[in-house]
């Protein structure tokens, strides 16, 4: 029989990135796979928003719920993270009673692939931050460690983790670049990619640069919207499938 695949994000209001990114993950890993493949969402929130708009999106347990009703057993049921870390949002999966892959971030060698695999663009003269969520969790080392594992002329900025832009001033500066690449270092180019990212608001990372004086050019693309993420979450995937035990240093 068909094995049952829930592929289970923070989620996003934005329809235009939910369909680039999520979408372009789910078309991929279907692919792959055979299985059936259920989107869900793991903040409570965003499926508020979106079903007063009349788009119902799937909990990670009523995903594995409705799988249960379609005739699956537990056994043939999966749920894989999209998340980047294991943080608050990761963690809520655990409780499942079905295995569960890690996220995009589950260890130093995924921070490695991340940065080996990236097209970054021409740097010579430029730099490009990672614009990050960033979370109170303890994972949020997570960002710190792939700053360090970054190029040179790559740094990585968190909204709301302790990495933030003050404390990549001084970096940037040394750097003097002509120009600064601004890329979401998260899975959709929604709400903080659009308005916390590249937005001329003063608070914007891209407002705060320019009153510095620095040309800005934001990328909206996800991290979804890169297939070389996309193969990654499927090669965790597909060893979730094979009954391999997650790994990784920050699980």
């Amino acid at each position: 029989m068909q094995k049952g695949l829930v592929l289970a994000s923070f989620g996003t209001t934005h329809g235009d990135t939910r369909r680039a990114a999520i979408g372009n993950i789910e078309r991929y890993i279907s692919a792959e796979t055979g299985a059936y493949v259920l989107r869900a969402f793991t903040s409570r929130m965003i499926m508020k928003s979106l079903k007063e708009r009349g788009l119902y999106i799937y909990s990670e347990e009523e995903a594995v719920a409705h799988l249960q009703d379609m005739g699956m057993e537990l056994g043939e049921i999966f749920v894989q993270s999209l998340h980047l870390i294991p943080g608050f949002e990761y963690e809520k999966l655990l409780s499942l009673p079905v295995p569960v892959g890690p996220p995009l971030f589950a260890g130093r060698e995924d921070l490695k692939r991340f940065v080996a695999e990236f097209p970054f663009p021409d740097l010579d003269d430029g730099m490009m931050i990672f614009f990050g969520h960033g979370s109170s969790h303890k994972n949020d080392q997570i960002y710190f460690d792939l700053d360090e594992l970054c190029p040179e002329r790559v740094l990585v900025v968190t909204a709301e983790g302790a990495l933030g832009i003050e404390n990549q001033m001084e970096n940037i500066r040394r750097l003097n670049p002509k120009e600064i690449y601004l890329q979401p270092l998260m899975l959709v180019a929604g709400d903080h990619a659009k308005n916390d990212m590249a937005s001329q608001d003063p608070d914007s990372l891209a407002g705060i640069l320019s009153r510095e004086g620095y040309k800005t050019q934001p990328i909206l693309k996800g991290l979804g919207d890169y297939d070389f993420v996309a193969k990654h979450f499927l090669d965790k995937t597909k060893a979730l499938m094979a009954g391999q035990v997650p790994e990784g240093e920050y699980l």
